[in-house]
């Protein structure tokens, strides 16, 4: 089947993969998910969502996050792979 659906407790693999990249610069910035949630001006447990692709970012988190990391959130999209 070529169903857009998603199985059951598994985030879209887009999604975990973008959470992987801002993790992973998070980390690069020895930021702590607390540090980059007040940067960023959203609640802890969102970046936790986030990072794992529970969460479907808007554009307008996506930027927030992206400049609390000092890059484009172009460059983070890029890094997906996708």
């Amino acid at each position: 089947s070529t169903s857009m659906t998603k199985p059951e407790g598994k985030a879209p693999l887009h999604r975990r993969q973008l959470g992987l990249v801002i993790r992973t610069h998070r980390e690069a910035a020895h930021l702590s998910q607390e540090k980059l949630a007040e940067l960023a001006d959203v609640h802890r447990t969102y970046i936790g969502l986030v990072e794992r692709g529970d969460q479907n970012l808007t554009v307008d988190l996506l930027i927030r996050i992206a400049r609390a990391l000092d890059c484009r959130p172009s460059r983070l999209l890029a890094e997906t792979g996708n």
